[in-house]
């Protein structure tokens, strides 16, 4: 029996900081969210955003036509991600407990956010995203500059 992911929510990946050098230093993060689907599917949708309008990612979210299905196979504590549009090679995440995900091929931890824990929250100052990865500062994540 392989280790378990959990279906009731999705797995956030360690932001990457996008530093605007040229336009004031002010930085803007970008993440990836993985929605697991009980079908041996995964849908991945991403957001690019200034941390005052950093929100949550909802289930609508996942539910545009943008957000590809992408085949996974769960084995052992491995989930192989079948290459697609997306990705040319598969590659693998590796499930360190069911509330944590490690991507081999970006190099970073996933930490699961349940719905109940979005739903009924739009306050994008109290945020989930913030909780598990605030405060930022420069250089707190891996820095891409433009």
């Amino acid at each position: 029996m392989g280790m378990m992911i959990r279906f009731d929510g999705y797995y956030l990946e360690e932001p990457t900081e996008v530093h605007h050098g040229r336009s004031g230093g002010e930085s803007s993060y970008s993440f990836n969210a993985f929605c697991f689907m009980s079908d041996g599917f995964l849908k991945i949708s991403s957001k690019h955003e200034l941390l005052d309008d950093l929100g949550d990612f909802v289930k609508k979210d996942f539910e545009s036509d943008t957000s590809d299905k992408i085949e996974v196979e769960v084995k052992g504590n491995k989930i192989l991600v079948k290459p697609s549009g997306q990705f040319e090679n598969e590659f693998s995440l590796e499930i360190i407990d069911h509330e944590t995900v490690f991507n081999t091929l970006s190099k970073k931890k996933m930490y699961f956010v349940p719905w109940t824990e979005i739903d009924g929250n739009p306050e994008r100052s109290n945020a989930v995203m913030h909780k598990l990865f605030g405060p930022f500062y420069h250089n707190k994540y891996k820095v891409f500059y433009e």
